[in-house]
């Protein structure tokens, strides 16, 4: 996926954010809009909407694109644009993870300020990023992404409220490895009916006996992950959750529903989407690496590094599961309202995860990255 800029339009007055009016919110966004501008007393503030992503239901946040255009005691004059992000989760604070991160030097949008709404919903004032995404023919772009996902790898723990998990697998049971287990059998039962797609239909049927296989393989597999190291992860790791300042040379990281889980898991969540790039895999897994020693990430060889991303692409196809069958039978996506496109979309998606988990089951490992 290339750049794209962020859809703009042009901009409407309004006297609401997310609904509330803007009589209930004034002093609070006066002092956002001081700090982002630097500008001293505020006495006059006007709000435009120039793009609303309010999402689908279920969907964790909406979005706007606001400008603020003020006026100081002085009559100076000046405007600002920023990205407004409400989450709807009310037990989620992000602005811990911006805050936070801003202490270990992980680039992300400048934070500005937040809100809490009578909802208890936390709406997050950050730095508009006009241009978002990787270019997977831009070496340079590459690069540097690759190079912030070895930071947050190699980021030391503890730091704020992120740290190291005690792990002992002496004391975990073969259920506690098998939350996914349900949704595998569902799966089988939806789609033999030829509910989720005529392909997952010829999956299950010439595979009966599958779901027994798969969850013994799936056993193991997040077994040898939860042996693994541990570290700093994004979990949601893809082109779109990057942004772009300086005039496209300085890259920072937003959408940061980040926790602590297996240190390589981010950069196994992307080798797919790399394979498309200008690079070989030679050349991206050693740039990682170099990258990942060079922001203090313990020594390993490019052996227990293949190894550990390809259980990790594994284990992320279990951890799927239970979203992807959820998004292919109701299609509620949030980049079309046609939902018969996003049921495709994710059936397909569903497939590749499944025939590639029989396929590992049936040879007890991982294929080779």
């Amino acid at each position: 996926m290339s750049k794209q800029p962020a859809k703009r339009v042009s901009p409407k007055l309004v006297d609401t954010l997310f609904n509330i009016s803007k009589s209930e919110l004034i002093s609070e966004l006066i002092k956002v809009v001081e700090k982002a501008t630097e500008a001293e007393s505020i006495v006059d503030l006007k709000i435009k909407i120039e793009f609303e992503k309010q999402g689908h239901q279920g969907e964790k946040s909406a979005s706007v694109i606001s400008t603020f255009c003020y006026q100081t005691a002085t009559s100076a004059t000046g405007e600002i644009t920023i990205f407004v992000k409400r989450i709807h989760a009310s037990d989620t604070h992000e602005r811990d993870d911006y805050l936070a991160f801003a202490q270990v030097g992980i680039p992300t949008p400048k934070y500005y300020g937040h809100l809490i709404n009578p909802k208890g919903e936390e709406i997050l004032f950050l730095e508009f990023l006009p241009d978002i995404g990787i270019d997977l023919q831009n070496a340079f772009e590459i690069r540097a992404w690759i190079g912030l996902l070895a930071q947050i790898s190699a980021t030391r723990l503890p730091f704020a409220h992120f740290i190291l998990p005690e792990i002992d697998l002496n004391k975990k049971s073969t259920a506690d490895f098998q939350w996914w287990k349900p949704t595998l059998k569902r799966i089988w039962q939806v789609g033999s009916n030829g509910e989720i797609g005529l392909s997952i239909q010829s999956l299950c049927l010439a595979n009966p006996h599958a779901v027994p296989m798969i969850s013994d393989y799936g056993v193991a597999v997040e077994k040898r992950v939860a042996g693994m190291k541990r570290g700093l992860c994004q979990g949601d790791a893809c082109v779109q959750n990057v942004g772009w300042r300086t005039s496209k040379q300085e890259i920072v990281v937003f959408d940061l529903g980040f926790s602590v889980g297996p240190r390589f898991y981010d950069i196994s969540n992307v080798m797919s989407a790399l394979s498309e790039s200008v690079l070989s895999q030679r050349e991206i897994t050693t740039y990682f690496l170099a990258q990942y020693a060079k922001w203090g990430g313990r020594a390993i060889s490019l052996g227990a590094f293949l190894s550990e991303v390809a259980w990790l692409s594994d284990v992320r196809r279990l951890w799927c599961l239970p979203w992807y069958l959820e998004m292919s039978l109701s299609g509620r996506v949030d980049w079309t309202d046609n939902t018969e496109a996003g049921k495709q979309a994710f059936q397909h998606w569903l497939y590749d995860g499944l025939d590639q988990l029989l396929q590992s089951a049936k040879r007890g490992q991982p294929p080779k990255v």
